[in-house]
C-alpha cells in the first residue's frame, strides 16, 4: 500500500499494527521527520519525500493507494496519471475527502454545529458527484462511498484501475 501525503504518520502506524506493508510519500520534510519518529517505534519506516506528480516507484507496484484529506493536488492530471501508473491492474485508489461529526455528546454536537454554520457539511450527495469527473477522465472507475462511524461520517472516493487498459 502507498499512502500519499502521509503527514505525521498516524495511518502508517495503524497499517503497521495490522501487518500491512505500507510505503509513504510526503512533500513536507517536517512531516517526514514526525512520521519517521512515530513509525520507527513499530516497524522500520518506508517513507520518502517527494511529490505525487512524480512518484519514485515502479509501474504496477501497489495494490492500493490511499490519501486522507488531500488538497487539490489529488485531482491534477499528473497526479492521477502517476497513481494509475503505480497501481497494479484492478488496484484501488482510496481518497478520504472529508469527515463530519455525528456524535451525541456536547462536544461533538458543538463541532457539528460549527461545521454546519461554516458550510462544511454537505446538504446532498449530489454536491459531490462532480468530484468523480477528474478520476473518471483519467481512466478510473470511480464512485463515492459514505462510511458511518460511531461519531462521524466519512466521504470517500473509491477509484479502481481497470484490469486491462485498451
Amino acid at each position: 500500500m502507498l499512502e500519499l501525503g502521509h503527514g505525521p504518520g498516524h495511518l502508517q502506524v495503524n497499517l503497521a499494527r495490522q501487518g500491512i506493508l505500507a510505503f509513504g510519500l510526503d512533500e513536507s520534510r517536517q512531516m517526514g521527520r514526525q512520521a519517521f519518529q512515530r513509525v520507527k517505534k513499530i516497524v522500520p519506516p518506508k517513507l520518502t519525500r517527494g511529490r505525487a506528480e512524480n512518484l519514485p516507484f515502479p509501474n504496477a507496484s501497489f495494490s492500493t493507494v490511499v490519501s486522507t484529506f488531500p488538497t487539490e493536488y489529488i485531482i491534477r492530471p499528473a497526479t492521477l496519471n502517476e497513481m494509475m501508473r503505480v497501481l497494479e491492474p484492478g488496484g484501488k485508489l482510496v481518497v478520504l475527502l472529508s469527515a463530519w461529526f455525528t456524535g451525541e455528546n456536547w462536544l461533538e454536537k458543538a463541532a457539528a454545529f460549527l461545521f454546519k454554520i461554516t458550510g462544511q457539511v454537505p446538504s446532498t450527495n449530489q454536491q459531490f458527484q462532480n468530484l468523480l469527473q477528474p478520476f473518471q477522465s483519467a481512466g478510473y472507475q470511480a464512485r463515492l462511498e459514505w462510511v458511518d462511524q460511531e461519531s462521524s461520517r466519512l466521504l470517500l472516493v473509491i477509484a479502481e484501475k481497470p484490469c486491462s487498459l485498451l
